[in-house]
């Protein structure tokens, strides 16, 4: 055997892949080789390349001709990481700076991204897992040159830890990214108060109550500010306001205390606001009237539930602006009808990468039935420093990991804005072969449907399936419209509406069989769907001349006219010629003609003129039938007529 490299999609020019021994020879079975290909920062891509390798066998001569198997290997080429990133904190203006060295293809590539989550990361980086790790939560906050080796991260928060890592990406035409950096951890040092808790304990209109704590500050690299400390608590409305009253103020505070302060605020509209709060700090702080302000926290808000009801489920989603961190720790959601929501928690949900909740609750909803939730998150700065520092204290013990804190009680009922599945409609038929054309209005069309899901209708396909604005929903019907117009060129009008358990509909009292119909499903809710198939019932037509009559005064077939019954008739223009082609009789105000062999051209009597002599004469009938389409309405009729005296 013999194996070669036949192709690979490796453009030039060097470094070239080469494969030995170079399959020139055959090789005992089995047979290896040493595949070698070195990529440069010039081979970097997103698509990968394609090496395509040949074994061709060595048979004997009798055998006949050679077997030969192709193997594809596909070799993704990225980009390397961006190497010793180091972090340090400038705690005078709240940055984080970041440097690495000069990157190794910064030639090829056209930007370093800079990725971000909040706590370190203790995950693994998968292999060929390039820019950010996949599912660790890091978010881009920002992009420099390929060039550069620095960055300035000026958002960052006081007391929170951060991993960063940055990775290379590359232009176009082939694109291409790099493997992430290792991660650099750090957090700006405590030297503001740190919010603890902003939870709130009564949701109400007028008494409405907030508890909020937070701790002192105790990282001072640059010499701790003299004591006592004192504190103003100010708070605004909305999650990220900024027009601010004071609420709360605590002075004469030992720098070492470490046991949180707490406050309530209470008398809030906490049922259709939210709040935010920001901390002063001061030293030398013995009263309101001798203090020296030093610095302010950040901001800390309540958290503010929004329910969003669809069909037989209710939306939550939950939103705030805090300074710890609530990734990566469950957020229980607690529902109730009829009173405050208890444990236990009918579900959980996880943040990672992002900084609202959402949860779906679909277990058991009942409709016009009204849901009260609540939400209960769970954050920490991760920062080791802050437990080891406050959890010194014999007497004092407090859990930063969790940093439980409620949303305001929200209720709502779950809404049906989605219109119901269109029905499939039947409507019984015409057998025109065994028609019995001596029936007599009034006459009826019986129409049947049936609730179908995926049943689209005329227009679109699918009802029920994601996307598709329609559900199947049989048990919530509350009544069936029924729509009928007289042909096809005319609009729909409804002519009925039945219970939502009838699926039948007889419409009687018609002068003809000739209509079309669609029905629609309203839903308990008020949605309409979308028309269901349309049916056309037509009728069955027919239009009957003797061809020879005794116009002599005996009463006896002294008429020429159609045979009975003339059902479905709407108008007949009929002419009658002799044997020259001259026109003897008109008429066209009588579908049955009644013509009495007189010569007549007014076209609106039996005949006033002269007597016809006995012979042949030919006649031309044209006939509008009511039909369902006026197309196809007129019908023409010729044939002979004797008149026998």
């Amino acid at each position: 055997m013999k194996q070669s490299l036949s192709s690979s999609t490796i453009p030039s020019p060097i470094p070239k892949a080469t494969v030995s021994p170079d399959g020139t020879n055959f090789q005992p079975s089995p047979a290896a080789v040493n595949f070698q290909w070195t990529p440069s920062c010039e081979h970097i891509r997103e698509r990968p390349y394609q090496i395509i390798f040949k074994a061709t066998d060595n048979p004997p001569a009798a055998a006949g001709q050679p077997l030969v198997d192709i193997q594809v290997w596909e070799i993704q080429v990225v980009g390397p990481a961006p190497q010793n990133l180091q972090a340090s904190t400038d705690n005078i203006n709240n940055r984080i700076s970041l440097s690495w060295e000069p990157y190794l293809c910064a030639s090829r590539a056209e930007s370093i991204v800079i990725w971000r989550r909040e706590s370190c990361s203790n995950m693994a980086v998968m292999n060929c897992d390039v820019g950010a790790p996949d599912g660790q939560g890091y978010v881009e906050i920002g992009r420099v040159p390929a060039t550069a080796t620095s960055f300035v991260d000026a958002t960052a928060r006081t007391g929170l830890v951060y991993s960063y890592r940055v990775s290379a990406v590359f232009p176009a035409p082939t694109r291409g990214e790099s493997v992430a950096s290792e991660q650099a951890c750090i957090a700006l040092e405590v030297d503001t108060p740190l919010f603890t808790k902003v939870d709130v304990l009564e949701t109400s209109t007028t008494t409405g109550r907030v508890e909020v704590a937070f701790i002192q500050p105790f990282q001072f690299s640059l010499g701790a500010p003299s004591g006592p400390y004192g504190y103003a608590v100010f708070r605004s409305e909305g999650l990220d306001g900024n027009i601010y009253t004071e609420v709360f103020s605590a002075y004469n505070i030992p720098p070492g205390q470490k046991a949180p302060i707490t406050f309530i605020d209470e008398n809030l509209n906490t049922a259709e606001r939210e709040y935010n709060y920001r901390i002063a700090f001061y030293s030398n702080a013995t009263s309101a009237l001798s203090r020296t302000f030093r610095d302010s926290s950040d901001k800390a808000s309540t958290v503010r539930l929004r329910l969003l009801p669809s069909t037989n489920c209710i939306n939550l989603e939950w939103r705030y602006n805090v300074p710890w961190s609530n990734q990566f720790q469950p957020h229980d959601i607690f529902r109730s009808v009829g009173g405050e929501p208890a444990a236990p928690a009918i579900g959980s949900t996880t943040l990672v990468g992002r900084s609202f909740g959402a949860f779906t609750d679909e277990n058991g909803i009942v409709q016009n039935t009204i849901y009260s939730y609540r939400v209960l998150t769970r954050g920490s700065y991760f920062n080791q420093a802050i437990v080891d520092y406050y959890n010194q204290a014999p007497s004092f013990s407090f859990d930063f990991a969790t940093l439980p804190n409620r949303s305001q009680i929200s209720s709502g009922a779950p809404e049906d804005n989605i219109k119901p599945c269109p029905p499939q409609l039947s409507v019984a038929a015409l057998d025109c072969d065994s028609f019995d054309f001596n029936l007599e209005p009034p006459f009826s069309n019986t129409l049947q449907w049936a609730n179908a899901q995926n049943n689209g209708g005329d227009t679109n396909g699918g009802c029920g399936e994601l996307g598709n604005e329609c559900e199947f929903e049989e048990a919530n019907i509350a009544f069936y419209r029924i729509y009928y117009k007289p042909n096809v060129d005319a609009a729909y009008l409804q002519i009925a509406e039945v219970t939502g358990t009838v699926r039948t509909f007889l419409h009687d009292n018609l002068a003809s069989f000739a209509g079309c119909y669609v029905v629609t499903a309203v839903d308990n809710s008020g949605n309409e769907s979308d028309f269901s198939n349309e049916v056309c019932v037509d009728n069955c037509v027919r239009y009957v001349l003797p061809n020879v009559f005794t116009p002599n005064g005996d009463n006896v077939n002294d008429l020429f006219r159609a045979f009975s019954p003339v059902n479905f008739v709407e108008e007949v223009d009929f002419e009658v010629v002799n044997r020259f082609g001259q026109v003897v009789y008109k008429r066209n105000n009588d579908i049955f003609i009644n013509w009495n062999g007189r010569t007549d051209l007014a076209s609106n009597s039996e005949g006033s003129g002269n007597t016809l002599p006995a012979g042949v004469y030919y006649y031309t009938a044209r006939v509008r039938f009511k039909r369902v389409d006026p197309r196809t309405a007129t019908q023409v009729f010729k044939g002979w007529i004797h008149i026998i005296k």
